[in-house]
C-alpha cells in the first residue's frame, strides 16, 4: 500500500499543469541554481542535480495527462520512444532546445511551436520508474548528470546521440523496441487501484 501511495504521488506530480508547462522535474533544480552557477562561474553547465534522467515524447505525455483529466479521453498505449531515434542509425535524436538547456545556455526548457515527434520532456529516475511500471518499454533515452571535477557538472548519455541526423529524422518504424501491448495491459489493475482518473490536476 505504501508503494502504491508513493507511486500515485509521483504520477500526480508528473500529471500537474505546472509540470507539463516546464517539461522538467522542477524538484531536481536547486532553489538558487542559476545564481549559484553564476556565482561559481559555472554558466554553461547542466542546471539539473546529479542523477539519472530519461526522455519521454512530449506528445505522448500530453495524451496521457488528458486521459487523467477526463474519462472521454482514451488512455494511450506505451510511449513510442522510437520517435526519439533517427531512422538511419537508431541513435537518440536530442532536440536543439533540450541541448541548449542541458548545457546551461538557456534559463528554461522551451518547446517548438508546433511541436514535432522528437519534442520531449525530462523525467527523473523516480518518475520514469513509476511510469514504466504502467507502460513498460524496453528502450529509453537516458543520461546521467555527474561531477567530473569539484566544480564541473557533466552530462553522459547512456547511448551517444546521433551527430549526423537532426531532430526532424523520425523513427516511426522502430516499435520493435517495445514489449507486447498485452504485457503492459497486465498492469491495468494496478493502474485502476491508483484511481488516477480522479486525480486533481493542479
Amino acid at each position: 500500500a505504501t508503494h502504491t501511495k508513493s507511486t500515485s504521488s509521483v504520477l500526480r506530480r508528473l500529471a500537474s499543469k505546472e509540470r507539463a508547462k516546464r517539461g522538467i522535474p522542477q524538484h531536481c533544480l536547486s532553489a538558487d541554481a542559476a545564481q549559484e552557477r553564476q556565482a561559481l562561474g559555472l554558466c554553461g553547465t547542466p542546471p539539473l542535480l546529479v542523477g539519472r534522467y530519461h526522455l519521454v515524447p512530449r506528445g505522448w505525455l500530453q495524451l496521457w495527462r488528458s486521459s487523467l483529466r477526463s474519462a472521454r479521453h482514451r488512455r494511450p498505449g506505451p510511449p513510442n520512444t522510437g520517435d526519439l531515434l533517427c531512422m538511419a542509425h537508431c541513435k537518440p535524436l536530442v532536440p536543439h532546445e533540450l541541448v541548449t538547456y542541458l548545457h546551461g545556455h538557456a534559463h528554461r526548457l522551451t518547446f517548438p511551436n508546433p511541436p514535432n515527434s522528437s519534442t520531449c520532456e525530462v523525467l527523473d529516475a523516480q518518475e520514469w520508474t513509476a511510469l514504466n511500471n504502467l507502460y513498460p518499454v524496453d528502450f529509453a533515452v537516458a543520461f546521467d548528470v555527474t561531477w567530473s571535477s569539484p566544480h564541473t557538472l557533466h552530462i553522459t548519455w547512456a547511448t551517444e546521440p546521433c551527430t549526423l541526423c537532426d531532430a526532424a529524422g523520425r523513427a516511426d518504424d522502430l516499435d520493435l523496441h517495445f514489449r507486447s501491448r498485452s504485457k503492459a495491459q497486465k498492469h491495468s489493475k494496478y493502474y485502476d487501484d491508483l484511481d488516477l482518473n480522479s486525480v486533481n490536476v493542479l
